[in-house]
Formats: C-alpha cells, sequence, structure tokens
C-alpha cells in the first residue's frame, strides 16, 4: 500500500533519475526567480534508492532549485537552508510501480509527441505488452494524440446506434454488445498508436536520436555529433527502419547470438537508414530559402500560395482524408476554399495553424513587395 512521510533531504542527495518530459520545455529559470521569490510551494515526490532519493515527480522543480542555487545564492540560502530540501518520500510501493507514477502523477501531461514515446518506452522497458501500455497511457494517448476525423465519425454513429437501442428499450444482450463494440472500438484506435510507438521502442537508438533532434533541434546528450540525422523522419519511415532492422535480426553467429542490436544495426537497416536520410535532405533542399529579392510580385504570390495548398493538402490527408472526400473534387475545384472549409469545421486546431502560417507568408511577401519598391524607386 502506497504511503508517504514528509522529510527533509539534502540537494545532493535528490537524483534526477529518469524524466518522461523535455528539459527544453521546462523553463527552469522561469520557475527558478519565482522559487527564489516565494519559495517552493509544492513538495517533490521522491522515493529512496541505494544512492539517495529518485524523483518521481518535480523534476523541473529540482532543477530550478539548482539554478536558483547557482545564480542566486543569497536567496537559495534563505529558502534551503543548509542545503535541505522539502520533500514527500514516497513508500509501500516497488520501484517499478514509482516509475510508472512519473507517468501519472498529477495533471501535468506529456505536451509532445517525443514525450508520449518517453512515455511509451518506460513501460516497454518493464516488459509490458501492446495491450498492457494501451491501458495505461489511455488518456495520454487522447490528449497528445487525439482521435482523426473519421475515426471520431464512426463512433458517433456507434453512439447514435446504443442510444436508438436503449430508447427503445431493447434487449440487455443487445445493448451490452453494442456497449462492448464501442470499447473495443476505442481500445483498438488507440492499440494503432501503441503500435507505432512500439515500432520506435524496438528499433535501433539512432531513431530515438532523430526523433530528439526533430522536436528539439539538439543532438541528444552524448550522442555524436558527428552522425547525419534526418530532420524530417516520419511515422512511415520508422515503420520501415523496424521492419528492415526485424530482418537483422534474424542473423545470428554460429552459437546461435544475435549479430544485432539496438545499439549496432546490421546492413538491412543500414540501408534503409541511408535512404531515409536521403529522402529527408532532399525534402529540405526542396524547401525554398531566403527569398530571391529580383522575383517578381507574381513569382513571390505563387510561392505563398503553393506553400498554402502544400500545407493545407498535407493538413487535410494527415488528418481528415477519407472515403467521404472525394479526391477529384480536389482537382476541380478551388483547393484552398475547400480546405478552408473542411479544416475550419473538422479541425479547428489545426486551422489556426494553417490560418497562422498563411498570415505569416502574407506578411513576409508584403514585407518584400514594400523592400523592392523602395529599391526599384532608388534605382530611378
Amino acid at each position: 500500500m502506497q504511503k508517504s512521510q514528509y522529510k527533509q533531504i539534502a540537494l545532493d542527495k535528490i537524483i534526477e533519475g529518469r524524466n518522461v518530459r523535455l528539459v527544453q520545455y521546462m523553463n527552469v529559470p522561469e520557475l527558478a526567480a519565482d522559487i527564489g521569490a516565494n519559495g517552493l510551494n509544492v513538495r517533490p515526490k521522491v522515493v529512496a534508492i541505494k544512492d539517495g532519493f529518485e524523483i518521481i515527480s518535480g523534476h523541473r522543480r529540482i532543477r530550478a532549485i539548482k539554478h536558483l542555487k547557482d545564480n542566486d545564492p543569497v536567496a537559495y540560502a534563505e529558502h534551503f537552508k543548509n542545503g535541505m530540501v522539502d520533500v514527500e518520500v514516497l513508500t509501500g510501493i516497488s520501484y517499478e510501480e514509482a516509475q510508472f507514477l512519473k507517468i501519472d502523477h498529477g495533471n501535468e501531461q506529456p505536451l509532445k509527441g517525443l514525450e508520449l514515446q518517453n512515455c511509451a518506452n518506460m513501460l516497454f522497458d518493464f516488459d509490458l505488452s501492446e495491450k498492457q501500455v494501451v491501458v495505461r497511457l489511455a488518456s495520454l494517448l487522447d490528449r497528445v494524440m487525439p482521435m482523426k476525423a473519421n475515426a471520431k465519425k464512426k463512433l458517433a454513429d456507434m453512439q447514435v446506434q446504443l442510444d436508438q437501442l436503449i430508447a427503445l428499450k431493447s434487449e440487455p444482450k443487445l445493448i451490452a454488445a453494442k456497449q462492448a463494440e464501442i470499447v473495443t472500438a476505442i481500445f483498438e484506435y488507440r492499440r494503432g498508436a501503441v503500435q507505432n510507438l512500439h515500432n520506435t521502442y524496438r528499433c535501433p537508438s539512432i531513431v530515438m536520436a532523430a526523433l530528439y533532434y526533430k522536436e528539439t533541434g539538439e543532438y541528444p546528450d552524448g550522442f555524436d555529433k558527428s552522425v547525419p540525422l534526418p530532420a524530417r523522419i516520419t511515422t512511415s519511415d520508422i515503420t520501415k527502419a523496424y521492419k528492415a532492422f526485424a530482418t537483422d535480426l534474424e542473423e545470428t553467429d554460429e552459437s546461435g547470438v544475435r549479430k544485432y542490436n539496438k545499439e549496432l544495426p546490421g546492413p538491412v537497416f543500414g540501408a534503409k537508414w541511408a535512404e531515409i536520410l536521403n529522402e529527408s535532405k532532399q525534402k529540405e533542399d526542396a524547401q525554398p530559402g531566403d527569398r530571391n529579392k529580383s522575383k517578381s510580385y507574381k513569382d513571390l504570390e505563387a510561392e505563398s500560395k503553393s506553400k498554402w495548398v502544400s500545407t493545407g493538402f498535407q493538413l487535410l490527408t494527415q488528418h481528415h482524408m477519407n472515403k467521404d472526400v472525394e479526391v477529384g473534387f480536389l482537382k476541380t475545384e478551388d483547393k484552398m476554399l475547400f480546405f478552408a472549409e473542411i479544416l475550419s469545421e473538422r479541425a479547428p486546431d489545426a486551422w489556426a495553424e494553417a490560418v497562422a502560417l498563411a498570415q505569416n507568408l502574407i506578411k513576409g511577401v508584403a514585407a518584400e513587395n514594400k523592400e523592392i519598391e523602395l529599391s526599384e524607386a532608388a534605382a530611378k
């Protein structure tokens, strides 16, 4: 049975351990300033380990306290006399259960896809099955990877059928069967997302490094910065990479030991990874760089329209393309108008992102047009 007790522990005895959240999004200096002014309002939760106490919740708070110690020793000494920190020590649970609390604690949730991946990695490290991971991550999956429009529609239709059965006072068996069907549909949808997370977990370590690089623009600590990483790795890329690596894992030496592992992948994965790197570079090179100041107004407008249509199409196909969208219609009608209608109705968040992109493009074109006008006027 989980219990806890309040204690004061020396800061140097508090060990960060594993954290599912990314340091880049912690805003440590901001919190350090608040703690320096007001003290620590919420105790970090820790669990006793061999060499000290590992953080379960409060990684950001502990980092902020360390930041305060290094940058404002006067405030640090005032709030943490003799370097002692008020904490809540969890007892009565196994180390594995304590690790799971890093995912479950409080009302916080991972805000980034890579943080969700970190949660899944931790669970798979403890040999949980995909089914168990689905159950553990259900609420986080719904927040970070919300259900797509076509799946939502299917689920809504099933709910209407259930409501009709209840209204007609149908047999309890029919109602129970429909309820079970809805629960199964939700579970299967979530399991699809978890299968993608599992593929990533089973891939060579370089794939996680690539995801970290894609998310943060930085190489992970300790990763060889001379190793090229793709800037645009996708779920499809990861699936292909895992299949290639699975082929490598079938290779064994004379004693039956596998030749390759996550840190040392084999030639099939190597070839596929080279292909992914090359495709990523081609996509990067295809993106417009700094605009050529000699471009005409029409060129600039055509470029911004092309970006808008491309982004709109990506959003539409990623989130909302289904059988009730006629692809032929896209070829004959105004694409931008069609995207606007679909996205604003079915995906207001994605629509807001698209509008923000369009506004930035408009500002950029207007600014460059003005610059061209001034340059032309000066030349005259």
